[in-house]
């Protein structure tokens, strides 16, 4: 009898032990500064056979308590999609902002914010972050109690658009296709200690060029100057060659001179030029894009 009093003994400390170990997930919040009538944030039903092919491995287990299911109703293609996740921690404010764009024949067919930073910019960044590192550790324990807002970025590109009534599994800095295997996005952060998690739906990007929300990230002038740019970029190309000069060289310059301006428009131009350097067969890929007709985007 006393066998089986410590056997139950053991089950039940190991049960305690097992739910003091699991860390009640903060629930995610939908901003509704972001609503419109174009896209639907709804909670994802994490039991259902649809959810499970989503979260096999133990990385994505990691993004299984903050997934939502964004739905298309604006009865247009969904070309591109930003999303602005805030976690917020006793340390830190953190910012998420997540851009989805689709693909056109190789080149960035939504949103073209992924230009590279100029070194000013970089500079000026590294300068920040040690200001504030220094900042941090001058004013000791006080800086524990006033969080410190850190951003950071990034970009899926998918091959083809979400569909009129199509489905999105979305999570901080993760994108997943429900009716498709494409899927995309970077490692999850550390949420367990999050005392406040929210998501805003920033931009909707329309495939007749319809840009829709607040759009704090800057998506439709990130749009505006991907198409400023190739037009540049052809005109570019035409004129070397009006003239009897070698393309090759004038990407080249391109390509270089667009790391050091502070222009969008000539960072984007730079980025084509270095893509049609690094293609197969650029002046395959330069006739598509001649032939290419830009998509005009507005609000």
């Amino acid at each position: 009898m006393s066998w089986i009093r410590a056997c139950l003994l053991l089950a039940s400390l190991f049960t305690v032990l097992d739910c003091t170990s699991q860390v009640q997930a903060v629930p995610v919040r939908v901003d509704a500064a972001g609503e419109n009538n174009a896209v639907e944030l709804s909670a994802l039903n994490l039991d259902s056979e649809a959810a499970a092919k989503f979260f096999r491995s133990p990385a994505d287990q990691a993004f299984r308590p903050y997934s939502l299911l964004l739905t298309n109703h604006s009865g247009k293609p969904i070309v591109g999609l930003s999303l602005i996740w805030t976690v917020t921690t006793p340390e830190n404010v953190r910012k998420y902002e997540c851009h989805f764009e689709t693909m056109n024949g190789g080149l960035p067919g939504a949103i073209f914010a992924a230009t590279p930073l100029t070194h000013e910019q970089i500079r000026a960044q590294l300068a920040a972050r040690r200001a504030a590192m220094r900042e941090q550790a001058a004013s000791g324990a006080a800086a524990v109690n006033q969080p410190r807002v850190q951003e950071s970025r990034s970009h899926a590109s998918f091959p083809f658009a979400l569909a009129p009534g199509a489905r999105m599994v979305v999570a901080p800095d993760r994108f997943t296709f429900v009716d498709g295997p494409a899927s995309g996005g970077g490692s999850p952060d550390t949420f367990t200690t999050a005392l406040d998690l929210s998501v805003l739906v920033d931009a909707v990007v329309l495939g007749d060029g319809l840009v829709l929300g607040r759009d704090q990230s800057g998506t439709l002038d990130a749009l505006n100057a991907r198409n400023a740019a190739f037009e540049a970029l052809l005109l570019a190309v035409r004129s070397a060659r009006e003239k009897g000069e070698d393309p090759i060289a004038v990407l080249e310059q391109l390509a270089e001179a667009s790391h050091r301006g502070p222009d969008a428009t000539a960072r984007a131009e730079g980025m084509m030029a270095n893509f049609l350097l690094h293609s197969q067969n650029w002046e395959k890929q330069f006739e598509f894009m001649e032939k290419t007709e830009l998509v005009r985007y507005h609000h």
